[in-house]
């Protein structure tokens, strides 16, 4: 095998990775549309562009994914999504959503399942893997997470 074969092999691992994690890719992927640019394997590293560029190029497929996703709860912001969860106006797999905690340099905002695992708001495991459900992961995105 070439350099340019295993180079492949990382680019479709780190493809299929993120079709798991990332709706808009895996709504790409259904529909075998391929935008411009998506990966690039350089020097043995490889780069996938983020979700905005690749949005940028299908607009229409994106916007149609987010609005299906958060249909059921809107959209807002981490705050908002505090306030629901202590209404009880959240799914009910989201316990809390806490602010960072103390002067720790990469604490963030984050929120609690029902098995003390926390996601931050970059997408992150804050302690350890959190048992959320679809439609947890659907109201934590509608609010600013990026899961």
């Amino acid at each position: 095998m070439g350099a340019g074969a295993a180079g492949e092999g990382v680019v479709g691992r780190v493809l299929s990775a993120l079709v798991r994690y990332n709706p808009v890719l895996w709504v790409l992927m259904l529909s075998g549309d391929t935008p411009q640019n998506t990966t690039t394997a350089t020097n043995n590293k490889t780069t996938v562009a983020n979700q905005s560029d690749v949005c940028a190029s299908l607009s229409d497929k994106c916007n149609e994914s987010k609005r299906n996703r958060c249909r059921k709860w809107g959209r807002g912001t981490y705050t908002q999504a505090k306030i629901k969860v202590q209404r009880g106006q959240a799914p009910k797999g989201i316990v809390r959503i806490d602010p960072p905690h103390g002067g720790a340099p990469n604490a963030m905002v984050h929120a609690h399942s029902k098995n003390g695992g926390a996601y931050n708001l970059d997408g992150s495991i804050k302690d350890h893997m959190p048992d959320f459900k679809q439609d947890d992961l659907d109201f934590l995105y509608c609010h600013g997470w990026k899961v």
